[in-house]
C-alpha cells in the first residue's frame, strides 16, 4: 500500500520483527463484522480511539476535519464566521459532523452535499478532485484525506483545520484521537503493539508530516458522548 497508514503499519511490523500482510475492506456498515471479528485480520490501524467493542492503543495522533480551498481564490477562511465561506459552493459529505456547524451558521444554502457512502466508482479524492476542477469552491473533508490529496495536487490548495465544535454540539465534534485496534481479548498483542508505538512515536509523526496529514496533540481522557 502507498498510504500513510501503510507506512505506519510497516514501521510497527519491522520494529516487532513480524511479517505484514493486508486484508483490504471498505470502511462502511459491517466493516468490523467482516474483518477483525471474522478473523480475517488481527489488527486495524487508523481506528477511532473511542471504539468500545475493540481494545485500542493509546492514541498515536489526533486529527479533525478541514476546510480546503484553491489558493488562487484568495479566500481567507479560518473558522465558521469567515465571510469567504458565503462566497462559494461548499462541498461536504452529508451527515458528517461539520454539517452541524454548517447548518448553525446558515450556510446550508451554499452546500453541495456528497453521499456519506461514496460511489465505489469514485476515488477517495473525489471531493478534492471536484475542488480542483472548479465544480466547488471549498471542500470540507476529514483532515487526512484533505491534507494528503492537497499535497498531491498540482493546483495549490490551502488546508485549514476546522475549530473544535463539540462544546456547542457534541454531534458537531470535529477532532478525534486515532489508535491501533485489536480484538478485546488480545491483551498481549496490544501490549506488544503499544510498545512499538511508544518506541516509534517520533517516526510516526514524521510520516504524518511527509504525507501532509494535519495533526494535533492527542487529548487523553476524552469522554465522547452526550
Amino acid at each position: 500500500g502507498e498510504g500513510f497508514e501503510n507506512k505506519i503499519a510497516e514501521l510497527l511490523a519491522k520494529d516487532l520483527g513480524k511479517t505484514l500482510t493486508y486484508e483490504f475492506w471498505l470502511d462502511r456498515q459491517g466493516y468490523l463484522r467482516n474483518t477483525i471479528n471474522a478473523q480475517r485480520c488481527d489488527v486495524i490501524i487508523g481506528m477511532g480511539s473511542e471504539v468500545d467493542s475493540l481494545r485500542t492503543s493509546k492514541p498515536y495522533y489526533r486529527s479533525g476535519y478541514v476546510f480546503v480551498y484553491r489558493k488562487s481564490s484568495n479566500y481567507n477562511i479560518k473558522d465558521w464566521d469567515s465571510e469567504d465561506l458565503r462566497k462559494g459552493i461548499i462541498g461536504i459529505v452529508g451527515q458528517s459532523p461539520p454539517t452541524i456547524p454548517l447548518n448553525d451558521h446558515n450556510l446550508m444554502a451554499n452546500a453541495r452535499p456528497y453521499r456519506l457512502q461514496r460511489d465505489l466508482n469514485l476515488p477517495p479524492s473525489f471531493i478534492v478532485d471536484d475542488l480542483i476542477a472548479g465544480k466547488i469552491d471549498i471542500a470540507i473533508v476529514w483532515g487526512p484525506i484533505g491534507g494528503y490529496f492537497a499535497k498531491q495536487s498540482k493546483e495549490p490548495l490551502v488546508v485549514v483545520p476546522i475549530p473544535e465544535y463539540q462544546d456547542k454540539n457534541i454531534k458537531g465534534k470535529e477532532e478525534w484521537n486515532i489508535s491501533v485496534a485489536v480484538r478485546k481479548k488480545d491483551k498481549e498483542r496490544m501490549a506488544m503493539i503499544q510498545g512499538a508505538l511508544d518506541r516509534n512515536q517520533d517516526k510516526i509523526l514524521k510520516i504524518l508530516d511527509e504525507y501532509g496529514i494535519p495533526h494535533k496533540p492527542v487529548v487523553l481522557g476524552e469522554k465522547v458522548g452526550n
